[in-house]
């Protein structure tokens, strides 16, 4: 079997006879999604209180938070195209 893997981005999958399942690469993708989400709200709930922190550990604080959660987001965002990609397979 040939399999054509012109539009597929670099990174993504390859949906074919022979592997997964588009539908179950969307599941996973889609499983991982939501369990990051609910990390980034539990992460949230670490937020720097200015209190415990001294001027300059304060705003050095927000910045590691804020790069956290920058992080996470990133990630999400990655899962996200790459569930698209796959539901995308699974309608044609």
């Amino acid at each position: 079997m040939i399999v054509n893997a012109i539009d597929c981005p670099k990174g993504f999958p390859v949906i074919h006879l022979n592997g997964t399942s588009a539908e179950t690469l969307a599941h996973q993708y889609d499983a991982a999604y939501e369990a990051l989400m609910e990390a980034l709200e539990k992460l949230n709930e670490t937020a720097p209180n200015q209190r415990d922190y001294y001027d300059e550990e304060w705003e050095a604080a927000l910045d590691a938070h804020f790069a956290r959660m920058r992080a996470i987001r990133q990630v999400m965002e990655e899962l996200s195209d790459l569930s698209t990609h796959c539901w995308m397979k699974t309608r044609r």
